[in-house]
């Protein structure tokens, strides 16, 4: 399952690993480790934010993606489940019987 994935990073944490330089390697090591399919950094509520798309297994992975964000950038996580076009599309049956049960 894809999970869309927007840390928003704490300023005071942010700016302090700014400055001392650790903010770049860091993330390079976090990313490498996460695999994330893409990712950017962008605004995010006005924050730093780091926004990626990462496939996983099960939701036992989320604490692995979470975790290292938690702990040293003091982030604030917002996990989302992301369908492709063909998945959107092989969900379809399952949408189209909940609206003839729920909507009728």
């Amino acid at each position: 399952m894809r999970l869309l994935v927007i840390a928003e990073f704490d300023i005071d944490k942010g700016n302090a690993a700014i400055s001392d330089g650790s903010f770049g390697q860091m993330m390079q090591t976090y990313l490498g480790d996460v695999k994330p399919e893409m990712a950017f950094f962008a605004l995010h509520n006005g924050n730093r934010a780091l926004h990626m798309l990462v496939n996983v297994n099960s939701a036992a992975e989320l604490p692995a993606i979470a975790e290292p964000l938690f702990l040293r950038c003091n982030a604030n996580l917002t996990v989302h489940p992301a369908f492709l076009p063909d998945e959107l599309g092989a969900a379809m049956p399952a949408i189209e019987a909940a609206v003839k049960k729920y909507m009728s």
